[in-house]
């Protein structure tokens, strides 16, 4: 399902994750700065990356640096490879925010390979530059109190979806449960209690685990 967002297409799922990486990032103006949605094949700059899902150009006009920079880290996240596209950073077009969803199915073949060099500590563009943005912290810390069904820490939850490969809605809804059931059933060492009933619930060993891809 897409939608239409200041006049460009989206998919549901992205602009519920853009909406939530903007307020963690205070740029509630975020809609009308959508310069390019995705399944877009009229700009000739973009190179193919659009042309399937998943991709987004953000514009960062009036936004000082350290608050595009921010946009950048809560993008990444969020999940998605994320640049802040400026001179400074080999970009010699309009300064803009590109950011493209890691696990989305329907990426066109450019921004496969974008991916491809976000994981390769890569810049995304041509020249195959180093990243000049950190890296997202990868929450290998524990939270401190355990994680599962109605929790209400949103990042933490974020952390499991994206190791475990499921939407990274901040939500630890059934399927996010089925998936950490699943993974602690091929691991016998990490039942907490007897077969065949395993939890939902991810304390310490768990976490680690799981963030740690033990």
């Amino acid at each position: 399902m897409t939608a239409e967002v200041n006049g460009h297409r989206l998919a549901a799922e992205d602009v519920a994750l853009l909406g939530r990486a903007a307020v963690a990032a205070c740029v509630p103006d975020w809609k009308r700065r959508v310069l390019q949605g995705s399944y877009s094949t009229g700009v000739a700059a973009s190179g193919g990356t659009h042309d399937g899902g998943g991709v987004v150009d953000l514009d960062t006009g009036g936004l000082s640096p350290a608050r595009a920079l921010e946009w950048v880290a809560a993008l990444r996240g969020a999940g998605y490879a994320a640049w802040w596209r400026t001179r400074a950073y080999g970009w010699g077009g309009v300064p803009h925010i590109h950011a493209v969803r890691v696990r989305c199915a329907d990426l066109a073949p450019a921004a496969v390979r974008q991916v491809e060099a976000y994981r390769a500590g890569r810049n995304g563009l041509a020249d195959g530059g180093r990243d000049p943005h950190p890296r997202p912290v990868v929450d290998a810390q524990y939270p401190g109190r355990p994680v599962g069904p109605g929790s209400g820490d949103t990042a933490a939850v974020m952390t499991l979806q994206r190791h475990l490969g499921v939407t990274v809605d901040g939500v630890f809804g059934p399927k996010t449960a089925s998936a950490v059931r699943e993974y602690i059933r091929k691991r016998p060492r990490l039942q907490n209690a007897r077969p065949p009933y395993v939890d939902a619930v991810v304390g310490p060993v768990t976490w680690r685990s799981i963030v740690g891809h033990g």
